[in-house]
């Protein structure tokens, strides 16, 4: 939910723009998306961290297979088990009320940790060994979808995952073919396309909700304040009994008239009621008046 407060800067800062790979032009607008976000942004960090430990452990049969009781295996196993610290690090330094920057800096480390304990692993693979592409792209799409970073870096990231695959896969490691190599390469660079367009989308129309929110309460807090503001007469008035007037907040007495006008949105326009005009004005015929008035405004109805 989007705090509203009269005095919040957000009200001064009109400048509501969109750059182009999804962050607010203004600093101060982007520093309270994130804010309101981090919540959410925590909860995604862990459904990420629980995926990469569950991958992690889960591969490590192909740690056996491929090298059997031997150093490599016991070095896989160390490289691991790093994994699994940075995991629990990560949660340990994770906390709901941090800053945004704290909390990016901690994304981004653990995030390209990962990234570079895959790599490692991609490179001790045999060449004919393929299917380590599928957990690339997996990868990748991971970090595109559910890595809560500005797409920034969450584009550094999965760049620097898909170079160094391409690195292992041409130089390091080869492909044992032309076709597997080209395969590989095309699926990387659509991944990484397909995923960086739509995670622009999302984070543009993430903070084009978020600003619809921002407008819709600031218009409800507006409403209130209008409300709060009109005049409206309530309680027991001391009054003359004599010459009507009214005792104000000062202990002065004034016109009824001056009283309400100044406490309400009601003006004033004065007549003569029968009786009175009879009272001041007993020369006056009135009921002989009110009768040609009658007269004449029937003639004039008739005439039109």
């Amino acid at each position: 939910m989007v705090e509203i407060h009269s005095s919040s800067p957000l009200t001064q800062d009109t400048d509501h723009r969109i750059r182009w790979f999804g962050v607010f032009q203004s600093r101060l607008w982007e520093k309270n998306y994130r804010i309101q976000e981090l919540p959410e942004s925590i909860k995604l960090v862990h459904a990420f961290i629980g995926i990469v430990v569950a991958a992690f452990l889960a591969f490590l049969w192909n740690d056996y297979r491929f090298f059997g009781f031997s150093a490599m295996l016991g070095w896989m196993l160390a490289l691991r088990g790093t994994v699994i610290l940075a995991t629990l690090l990560a949660l340990w330094l994770i906390r709901y009320g941090m800053s945004p920057f704290k909390f990016d800096c901690i994304a981004i480390a653990f995030t390209m940790w990962t990234k570079i304990a895959m790599l490692i692993m991609i490179a001790t693979r045999p060449a004919n060994f393929v299917g380590y592409s599928v957990v690339t792209v997996m990868s990748i799409v991971l970090t595109y979808w559910i890595v809560p970073l500005p797409l920034i870096w969450r584009a550094i990231t999965a760049w620097f995952m898909t170079i160094g695959v391409l690195i292992i896969g041409f130089w390091i490691n080869p492909w044992p073919d032309p076709s597997t190599a080209t395969a590989i390469t095309l699926a990387l660079l659509v991944t990484n396309v397909l995923g960086g367009e739509m995670c622009r989308e999302q984070q543009i129309w993430r903070r084009r909700q978020f600003l619809a929110l921002w407008q819709q309460q600031e218009l409800s807090a507006s409403l209130e304040r209008a409300l709060g503001e009109i005049k409206t007469l309530r309680g027991i008035l001391p009054i003359c009994m004599h010459c009507k007037r009214i005792s104000n907040d000062l202990g002065q007495w004034e016109q009824i008239e001056n009283y309400v006008r100044e406490h309400s949105h009601v003006e004033f326009s004065h007549g003569l009621c029968p009786e009175c005009a009879r009272n001041h004005y007993p020369e006056i015929d009135w009921d002989e008046a009110r009768r040609l008035r009658a007269l004449q405004a029937k003639a004039g109805s008739r005439q039109s």
